[in-house]
């Protein structure tokens, strides 16, 4: 059972850490957005 939760986590690290990523950068710009206008 562990091993197979090891290879699911791993398969899915990289997905939930470019979805963080993304977030991230869309309020970062939209934070941006704020303080110039």
């Amino acid at each position: 059972i562990s091993e197979t939760y090891t290879i699911i986590s791993l398969l899915l690290d990289p997905v939930v850490y470019s979805v963080g990523y993304m977030e991230a950068k869309d309020t970062m710009y939209r934070a941006m957005d704020r303080s110039i206008s």
